[in-house]
């Protein structure tokens, strides 16, 4: 919605069509699960997660839009740190 609000529709698109990926295929990812998504499939999720922020960031002036990825991105983020230590 805030990507319509600021005029970005490539932007709206992109997201629009990874949320729909994204619960397609979560319908068969719920217990008992009939498909693993797999380490390809959610690098792919991540980096095109983190893209979609940062060029909504670039193309915003406020201070708030680069604080916002980094907040929502900081659990991913950090959960992988913590596992990495773990092992």
């Amino acid at each position: 919605a805030m990507t319509l609000q600021l005029g970005q529709t490539d932007l709206a698109c992109l997201s629009l069509a990874l949320a729909g990926a994204t619960v397609g295929f979560l319908r068969y990812n719920f217990n008992p699960a009939k498909i693993f998504m797999g380490d390809t499939g959610s690098m792919l999720l991540g980096y095109t997660l983190a893209a979609i922020s940062v060029m909504g960031a670039v193309k915003t002036a406020a201070m708030i839009a680069l604080v916002v990825p980094a907040i929502v991105l900081g659990l991913p983020i950090l959960d992988t740190l913590f596992a990495i230590v773990r092992r």
